[in-house]
């Protein structure tokens, strides 16, 4: 992986969310770039501040200063010597700040960000109800994050094999991703859809991960297409399943997962980031 980009513009879980852009960088041998919407404003004088009761603005280098050491406060945290190596790059952007990052991807990259209900966030501005235009934006899978994240290492990885066929980019990233978290992977197959798991065979997946050192468990799982969302829910909890990956598709794929609440029961019941990948 290149670099994880991180966006802070979460009102919550900001320390936590530092903590895993770090753990990603430092696991995926990555640059962690963090990223906060810090715009220039005309100070207020005290006096002025005094009789509205407001709080006087901080220049942009104070803000800077202040954000900077919260990341160095998750930082500490992670107690990680590998952490030391991570770039840390502070911006400001006048325009909105997601669609900005989601612009700068390239592939190899990890965009970082925090999936809430406040539809007036501005990560919902962005991505709209099911996410789409994020995901028509970037050249990288999106990690969303859970509000109120607690960090947590990766463990067990799940997959929902949703395809025909991949594109090669998508299968390095995909093993690339893999390879630096957990040790045990499970593919989630449609029930009676064997082909999926002949695919992933022909296309390199399974030879691919079967190269991975720290790959140490390869399970398949057969999810019943109608019952899907308690099918992978049950799995998840049994299988204390860290991370889901999900592969946007032109069948968009990614509209029946947001819509049918899929992965919003997983960010939220089970607290865990949930991946998607690009229709490259």
């Amino acid at each position: 992986m290149k670099n994880i980009l991180v966006s802070t513009t979460a009102e919550k879980g900001f320390t936590d969310l530092i903590r895993f852009g770090a753990y990603l960088a430092v696991r995926l041998h990555a640059r962690l770039l963090l990223y906060t919407a810090i715009q220039e404003t005309k100070p207020k004088t005290k006096e002025n501040a005094k009789l509205t009761g407001e709080v006087i603005d901080k220049s942009v280098s104070a803000q800077i200063k202040k954000f900077e050491k919260s990341v160095a406060k998750g930082l500490r945290e992670l107690k990680s010597p590998s952490s030391r190596e991570i770039d840390i790059k502070t911006e400001t952007d006048a325009g909105p700040l997601i669609e900005s990052l989601a612009n700068r991807t390239e592939k190899g990259d990890i965009l970082l960000v925090v999936m809430t209900k406040n539809r007036n966030s501005m990560i919902h501005k962005i991505t709209g109800e099911s996410g789409e235009n994020l995901l028509n934006l970037v050249k990288c899978p999106v990690c969303f994050i859970p509000t109120d994240t607690k960090f947590t290492p990766v463990k067990t990885v799940g997959y929902l094999v949703n395809h025909q066929k991949e594109h090669i980019d998508h299968i390095n990233s995909f093993v690339n991703l893999v390879q630096g978290l957990g040790n045990k992977l499970i593919f989630f197959h449609p029930k009676g859809k064997d082909e999926y798991k002949h695919q992933l065979l022909k296309e390199g997946y399974i030879e691919k991960l079967s190269k991975v050192d720290n790959l140490h468990n390869i399970n398949h799982i057969s999810i019943d297409e109608e019952n899907k969302k308690t099918g992978i829910s049950d799995v998840v909890k049994k299988e204390k399943v860290d991370m889901m990956i999900f592969m946007n598709e032109k069948k968009n794929l990614i509209k029946q997962i947001f819509t049918e609440n899929l992965s919003e029961q997983i960010l939220e019941e089970f607290m865990i980031p949930v991946v998607v990948f690009p229709d490259y």
